[in-house]
């Protein structure tokens, strides 16, 4: 609670950050904690409820890790589709300096939702891409702009396919 009212930027509630941190506490504990409810409780809409909980996962690093083939199994993309998200991620990790005292970012859900996107979009399968913003917490427009920085490294690894 202390690191949510510390943290600036969270302009939410005090009903909104006690719920929040209820949730998260459940979560650890492996208890149940009905969302609909808690959305209600905290006061706001449902899309800021989990942006906030995104955000507060993150600041304290609660993050269930993603891997692309878990995302291409909730998402039913073939395994084609995960595989060339993966060596196109690898290419532009290589490629850019996304690395953070010595460990790779590219381990954030933003890089590999917007790699299997971009991957999905150029193979034409359909695939959500809202519920793929969700689960990243991050605006639509830093999405879109990851998206685009993943384009040409998917369309490179496409052409040697």
């Amino acid at each position: 609670m202390r690191l949510a009212e510390m943290k600036p930027g969270l302009c939410v509630s005090g009903s909104c950050k006690a719920v929040i941190c209820l949730e998260l506490a459940c979560v650890s504990s492996g208890q149940a904690l009905d969302r609909v409810t808690a959305v209600k409780l905290a006061g706001t809409t449902k899309s800021v409820y989990n942006s906030m909980l995104k955000t507060l996962e993150s600041l304290l690093d609660m993050q269930a890790p993603l891997t692309f083939r878990e995302l291409s199994v909730q998402f039913g993309c073939p395994s084609r589709s995960s595989q060339v998200a993966e060596e196109a991620l690898q290419r532009y990790e290589n490629g850019q300096q996304v690395f953070v005292n010595g460990v790779s970012d590219c381990t954030k859900p933003l890089y590999l939702t917007a790699s299997l996107y971009a991957t999905c979009k150029k193979l034409k399968v359909k695939i959500d891409k809202s519920k793929l913003i969700a689960m990243t917490g991050c605006k639509r427009s830093t999405f879109d702009r990851m998206c685009c920085l993943l384009e040409p490294h998917v369309e490179s690894v496409l052409g040697t396919i």
